[in-house]
């Protein structure tokens, strides 16, 4: 009963809310995976929906949300009703799926090199997608040499700043896919 009262619930918003992309992705994601690296689905029938409703969304974001939940769920069956509301979104747009896809995906600010530099302090931190899909993030001091950690006094003297490397770099690496 209550799994039919939040469908019912997700199909009104599908009506009632303008743009539902964010709400359908985050429920299908947390629904459609159990919090661990494992096929293990919190609940297929709401995954499932969600994904529907994001392929007949016409919500700008429905597409990143889908790209969201197909690189994150491993379940078999939802991914199927996820390739499907992307074969569904794709078709819209008259576009090939891995086209689609990329377009969604966001950029991180990297340039064309797959590069990001970040000012702190002194010293800038470069953040770097590599061949593989690693992410590295490297520090380059005032004096140009080069380490793969900030400085302690940098680190001491701006941590937010150094912490927000981090976060980027985490960011990023959730993001790629290889």
């Amino acid at each position: 009963a209550n799994q039919r009262l939040a469908r019912g619930l997700l199909w009104l918003a599908s009506v009632v809310i303008e743009r539902p992309a964010e709400l359908f992705g985050a429920v299908g994601l947390r629904m459609g995976t159990s919090g661990r690296n494992d096929a293990v689905v919190r609940d297929t029938a709401l995954a499932n929906t969600c994904a529907a409703l994001l392929g007949a969304s016409s919500d700008p974001g429905a597409v990143t949300a889908l790209a969201s939940m197909r690189v994150r769920v491993t379940n078999r069956n939802v991914l199927k009703q996820i390739d499907r509301a992307l074969d569904i979104v794709a078709a819209r747009a008259g576009l090939p799926v891995k086209a689609v896809v990329e377009l969604a995906l966001p950029a991180f600010d990297l340039d064309e090199q797959r590069r990001l530099v970040v000012p702190v302090g002194d010293a800038i931190a470069i953040i770097e997608v590599l061949d593989g899909g690693d992410v590295r993030a490297t520090w380059r001091l005032a004096d140009g040499t080069e380490a793969a950690e900030p400085p302690q006094r940098l680190a001491t003297a701006q941590p937010a700043a150094v912490a927000g490397v981090a976060a980027r770099v985490s960011e990023i690496e959730t993001a790629v896919v290889d």
